[in-house]
Parts: C-alpha cells; sequence; structure tokens
C-alpha cells in the first residue's frame, strides 16, 4: 500500500470524523482524516454535550475542558416558563474549538495520519475512492462527517430542497459584572416560540453566554436574534463573535451497509451508492462507523452491543 493509500479516509475534523478516526485506527487500519480547517476553530454550537454523548465518547473528557455542569433546564413558550433541576448531571457545556481539537489529538496519537486540506472531490476506481485536495488520496472505505454543507454529501444523499433546509446563528456574549443568570448556571434556557420550527437558547459558560437561534428558511436571523437577546436584558451589541450555520431541517436516516458511511449529527437521509455498494448513515460521533470499518461489519446503533467480530478485535 503506497503512502497516499490507506484502509479508511475520513473527510472532516469535528466530533464525528475525528472519533471515527480514532476509533478504526485503534482497531489497526491505516487511517487518514482529512480536516479543511487548522485547528482550535470556532465552530457554531451551543457546545452541550448529554451523559448519552459523554458515555459514547469511550474516555473521561478532562476536566479543564468542561465550562459548566448542567443539572436541569428552564424551557419558555412565549410568555410562559417552566424550570426543574435534578441532582444529577445530564450535560456539560464545553468550548467547541477545544473540545475539537482534543478529539482530533487522539485520533492522531491513535495513528491516523492528520492532513489539514480541503477535500475537493471524490471518484471511484474499481472498488477504491479516490479523494482530491491538492494530492489524491486512495481509500478503500471513506466516511463522510463534513456537516451538512460538505461538498461531497451529494456523493451519497440528494441536495435538500431549501424548503427542508434550516438556518442556525450563534453568538457568544461575554458575562457581564453583574450576572442576571448566576443562578441558573447549571440550567440550559430554551425558548420555543421565537421562530417557526425552531427554538433560541442561552447557555451559560462561566465566562461568556452562547446563544443561539435556530429555525426552518426563511428565517431573519439578525432582527429574531436581536429581539432575542432584547428579552433576557443582554445588550445584542455585547455579541462579539458570531457564526452561521446551514443544515437539513429533516433528521429521518435509513441504515444500511457498506463501505461509504456518513457520520455526524447533521447529514440527513442518505439513498444513494458509491463504490456500488449501499451508504450508511449518520452516526452522531462517529464511533459507530469507525467500529464498522475495523471489524468489516455493517454500521449498528451505537446503543447496541458490538458484534463478536469487533470484540475479538479489541
Amino acid at each position: 500500500m503506497g503512502d497516499d493509500s490507506y484502509d479508511l479516509a475520513v473527510i472532516g475534523g469535528g466530533p464525528a470524523g475525528s472519533s471515527a478516526a480514532r476509533r478504526a485506527a485503534q482497531l489497526g487500519l491505516k487511517v487518514l482524516l482529512l480536516e479543511k480547517r487548522a485547528m482550535p476553530r470556532m465552530k457554531p454550537c451551543g457546545g452541550a454535550l448529554s451523559e448519552a454523548a459523554l458515555r459514547q465518547l469511550g474516555f473521561e473528557l478532562p476536566p479543564a475542558l468542561i465550562n459548566s455542569q448542567i443539572r436541569g433546564a428552564c424551557v419558555h413558550y412565549r410568555r410562559h416558563a417552566w424550570s426543574a433541576r435534578g441532582e444529577r448531571r445530564i450535560a456539560v457545556l464545553v468550548s467547541r474549538e477545544n473540545f475539537d481539537a482534543l478529539l482530533l489529538e487522539m485520533a492522531r496519537q491513535a495513528g491516523a495520519v492528520c492532513e489539514t486540506a480541503t477535500a475537493r472531490n471524490m471518484t471511484r476506481q474499481d472498488e477504491r475512492a479516490l479523494i482530491t485536495t491538492e494530492r489524491v488520496f486512495s481509500a478503500s472505505a471513506v466516511i463522510i462527517a463534513q456537516g451538512a454543507a460538505g461538498n461531497l454529501i451529494r456523493h451519497v444523499r440528494r441536495p435538500d430542497r431549501r424548503s427542508a433546509s434550516a438556518l442556525c446563528l450563534t453568538a457568544r456574549i461575554a458575562v457581564p459584572h453583574r450576572d442576571p443568570f448566576a443562578q441558573s448556571r447549571d440550567l440550559v434556557d430554551i425558548h420555543f416560540g421565537v421562530v417557526k420550527r425552531g427554538y433560541a437558547w442561552l447557555f451559560h459558560h462561566g465566562q461568556y453566554y452562547s446563544v443561539g437561534i435556530g429555525g426552518t428558511l426563511p428565517l431573519p436571523a439578525k432582527r429574531r436574534i436581536s429581539d432575542f437577546l432584547h428579552k433576557p436584558g443582554i445588550r445584542s451589541a455585547a455579541a462579539r463573535r458570531g457564526a452561521l450555520a446551514f443544515g437539513p431541517a429533516g433528521w429521518r436516516a435509513a441504515r444500511a451497509g457498506g463501505r461509504a458511511h456518513v457520520a455526524g449529527g447533521r447529514c440527513g437521509r442518505c439513498r444513494r451508492s458509491f463504490l456500488r455498494r449501499r451508504v450508511g448513515v449518520r452516526d452522531p460521533l462517529g464511533t459507530d462507523c469507525g467500529r464498522s470499518c475495523g471489524a468489516g461489519d455493517r454500521p449498528r446503533r451505537p446503543e447496541r452491543r458490538e458484534s463478536s467480530a469487533i470484540r475479538a478485535a479489541l
């Protein structure tokens, strides 16, 4: 196998891509991970990780990476609000740039070759995939984990209609000296009724608020997020960093076996085949796809037990 030839190519270095690459490398595969931007980088996301997501990571999250520990929620609908707080932790808040950088580094330490490059195209040659960047890489299996706006998703799923698209706008706001949310730092603040078929949030990360709004198009995002920020009494001018993200509004997915997979929480439904085989679909943290490629087994839902072949490989 040449220097540019791999058992598995993972396109996208977010949580799904990095976790899939790490898991496959641990199983002995020669893995290439392509990420278009250098880490750490800004990511439009609230940064909440549920306990289920933490368990699926397969390792203990370093305490220094946890900004807040969540034990409940405050849910708003128009002029009404309901809050609940328990004794057990249900989620943690992290900065996505630090979290993603950690997962990428762990994939590298597991043996994956990590390259900062943009995958421009993917073609088929016999039973292998050719991924074009500034160079051409070859792989017998591919995991596409680029997110909803990835340019290679078209190879395994049809494009979304505009009516089936969603828009998310996020911003970071420094916590003021007099923190109006100091008593609810361990709660996630969710607002429904702000936008059609969507919601807004305010997550307390300690040093800053993560504020966001998302819903189906058309969405007058700038005006709506300004209105939302005005309600809790935070000046929208305090927002220093923001980002936009587009994604499919539909979440249905049909799983199938094969050697071309799609991982990540925003990939939606896959229908078309690549490498003349069936296509596996989205896997929120990528470990499912990484195990499948490592064991030569069909993708399974993360909550199911690993097959005997995978256990033997472990």
